[in-house]
C-alpha cells in the first residue's frame, strides 16, 4: 500500500490481521443488518397482501350491494310509473 511502511514484517502482519478482523465484523454487521431487512421486509409484505386481501373482498361486497341497490331503484321507478299511469 502506498503510503504505510513497516518496521517488521510482524508489523505488517499484525495491521493486515487487524483489518481483516474489523472486515470481518463489518460483514458480520451488515449480514445481520440484511437479514433483519429481509425479515420485516417479509413480514410487511404478508401484511400487505392480507390487507389487500381483505380490501378487494371489501370491494366486491360493496359492488353487489350497489348492484342490489341499482336494481332496487329500477323496481321503485317501475312502480312510480306504473302508479302514476294507473292513478291517470
Amino acid at each position: 500500500m502506498a503510503g504505510i511502511t513497516f518496521a517488521t514484517i510482524e508489523d505488517e502482519l499484525q495491521y493486515y490481521k487487524s483489518k481483516v478482523s474489523t472486515l470481518e465484523a463489518s460483514l458480520k454487521e451488515t449480514q445481520e443488518e440484511l437479514d433483519e431487512f429481509q425479515t420485516s421486509s417479509r413480514e410487511l409484505e404478508e401484511e400487505l397482501v392480507k390487507e389487500l386481501e381483505t380490501s378487494e373482498k371489501r370491494l366486491a361486497e360493496i359492488k353487489t350491494k350497489n348492484e342490489i341497490l341499482k336494481n332496487d331503484v329500477d323496481e321503485w321507478k317501475q312502480k312510480y310509473y306504473q302508479a302514476k299511469t294507473d292513478y291517470n
